[in-house]
């Protein structure tokens, strides 16, 4: 068993510390933490109680001193456990935009204000774990603003369609080398207007064919993966969850995307391609 009083005295004194990372630390222990001003480098996976409120809200405002920090991942430790009105909790707290003034790089559930699209500006690096609170303005926003950004990590993306992906402006990012998005409502109609020359990494899940279901053909999904192809010469690591309902899969000879023509296309569209998942499934 671990002694968190002694953990926490031992924590206060590490004033010269600038690297820390910490899993299931309670948080009630983070005023600790807080008094480590010189941190460049923080990653906390918490596990948190409803009378952790507080503790959080000044770990938070700490952050207004820790001036050299460079790297900052805050969570929840996931317990299946845990009572469901707590997954909200780490989504109530605002970053004070000072901190935004040294950091290049932030994984973290955002509060409402959604600070970070308007002062992240330094940002490099950016995983945004409640996508759901994102709207299709916000996303914009992100594009607009955080042109630094080389790393994109959306969970819970849930506005993001076809629509919204055509009118955002992609060519700010120039130096994006790596996108991942889950839980969004694309298809692979959205492939196309994922302009990025320097992606290397791209990661989709929860992709449908459904205009492909319409044609009652796959021909759709494979000339929209040729266009995409054009845009991102330098990709070499492709993740696409692709799925439609039981009927069109068998239909369209879903299966087909797996077999040997199907990876000879692939590295034909992708010529320095070297890591492939085409995962499927149905309704």
């Amino acid at each position: 068993m671990i002694n968190y009083e002694k953990l926490e005295s031992a924590l206060a004194l590490q004033v010269s510390l600038q690297w820390l990372e910490i899993n299931h630390l309670p948080a009630r222990l983070v005023g600790a933490v807080s008094r480590l001003h010189n941190l460049r480098h923080l990653t906390l996976n918490l596990t948190i109680g409803h009378a952790d409120m507080e503790c959080l809200r000044e770990f938070v405002e700490s952050l207004r001193d820790m001036k050299r920090i460079r790297t900052l991942a805050v969570n929840r430790v996931v317990e299946t456990s845990m009572d469901v009105g707590l997954n909200a909790v780490l989504q109530t707290f605002a970053i004070p935009e000072c901190a935004f003034e040294s950091l290049t790089s932030l994984d973290c559930s955002l509060d409402s204000s959604l600070c970070v699209l308007r002062t992240g500006k330094r940002l490099s690096s950016l995983r945004i774990r409640n996508g759901d609170i994102l709207s299709a303005g916000d996303l914009q926003l992100l594009f607009e603003n955080l042109i630094g950004l080389r790393h994109l990590w959306i969970d819970n993306c849930l506005c993001l369609d076809d629509d919204i992906m055509s009118g955002l402006p992609v060519s700010n990012l120039k130096g994006l080398i790596s996108l991942k998005i889950f839980n969004a409502n694309l298809t692979h109609r959205c492939l196309p207007h994922i302009k990025f020359l320097h992606l290397n990494i791209l990661v989709i899940n929860n992709m449908s064919l459904e205009p492909c279901v319409a044609l009652n053909d796959l021909s759709d999904f494979h000339y929209c993966l040729k266009k995409f192809s054009r845009f991102v010469p330098a990709l070499t690591q492709l993740e696409l969850q692709l799925y439609c309902d039981q009927i069109m899969f068998k239909k369209l000879r879903f299966e087909s995307l797996f077999y040997s023509d199907t990876k000879t296309m692939f590295k034909s569209y992708f010529k320095v391609l070297k890591s492939l998942v085409l995962l499927y499934r149905y309704t």
